[in-house]
């Protein structure tokens, strides 16, 4: 049995507030694809135990798991933790290092790690699935593959119980990879060569699941709401469903929010965007 364990480390804390905003999503979903494989074990660092336990203390519960595979979502707060890890890991036992996430780029030389086995660029479902099925490809280094079926047809992890709402009171949910917009400051679509939407009956699932659990806050991670060719009937969803008491966050271009659009926004629930260049 090959053991796999996908960790995300937190932004640093500033304070003692509860919330982490370490919601290990793309763990989960790599934890979804690699269902069905023969002979592997994927599980994945709760945020209750990554984003609370100081190095010592969280090296010694990895380490006590004795994974065969650890799995890094690295970002730019915690990619030089992650390669500290990494180095302690490797230094105890045996094992194989993967990183995937925002900060993992052909050119950022800083994953380019001796402590690293693979690094991943873009959507890691599939790649993760050949790793784990494939021994031939840790020879490679690394992979780009993009895996828009599977996020099409994958419902939310939170639905599958791999994440813990509880503590943050707060939905990561996807419902579009990909962006119209080829800004040259953005690494985002460069990874990728098209938009990619999640099946809308799932959406719908996982909209009542939040309502039904008391999730105080849905964050649509659309890198830009106002691009969607069905944002009307969307929103009008979202309006039927909207129960008072939770609210919408997103992205979108502000000079795309004309007096209609934002009237729409409001009866769904939305309360606030982030917005930027």
């Amino acid at each position: 049995m090959t053991r796999v364990l996908l960790l995300q480390l937190p932004i640093p804390r500033q304070n003692f507030g509860r919330r982490s905003g370490n919601i290990p999503l793309g763990a989960a979903c790599i934890k979804q694809a690699a269902r069905g494989l023969r002979g592997v074990d994927v599980a994945v660092l709760p945020e209750s135990l990554s984003s609370y336990l100081g190095d010592a203390a969280l090296l010694e519960l990895i380490l006590q798991s004795s994974p065969d595979t650890i799995g890094f979502s690295v970002f730019s707060w915690n990619v030089e933790r992650s390669l500290y890890f990494a180095e302690r890991l490797k230094a105890a036992g045996p094992v194989r290092v993967v990183l995937g996430g925002p900060e993992v780029t052909p050119d950022n030389p800083l994953v380019r790690s001796p402590h690293v086995d693979f690094v991943v660029y873009g959507e890691g479902e599939r790649v993760f699935r050949r790793l784990l099925s494939e021994p031939g490809l840790w020879a490679q280094g690394w992979a780009a593959e993009e895996a828009a079926d599977i996020f099409r047809s994958a419902q939310s992890p939170y639905l599958e119980g791999l994440l813990e709402p509880d503590l943050e009171r707060l939905m990561l949910l996807e419902t579009q990879r990909g962006c119209p917009y080829r800004c040259g400051f953005c690494f985002y679509n460069k990874s990728r060569k098209g938009l990619s939407f999640a099946d809308p009956k799932k959406l719908l699932r996982a909209v009542a699941w939040a309502v039904e659990h008391d999730v105080g806050e849905v964050y649509l991670l659309d890198p830009s709401l106002d691009t969607r060719a069905d944002l009307a009937g969307m929103l009008s969803t979202l309006a039927s469903l909207h129960d008072g008491r939770m609210r919408w966050n997103g992205e979108i271009r502000a000079e795309a929010v004309d007096e209609r659009l934002a009237d729409a926004l409001a009866a769904a629930g939305f309360k606030a965007f982030e917005v930027g260049l």
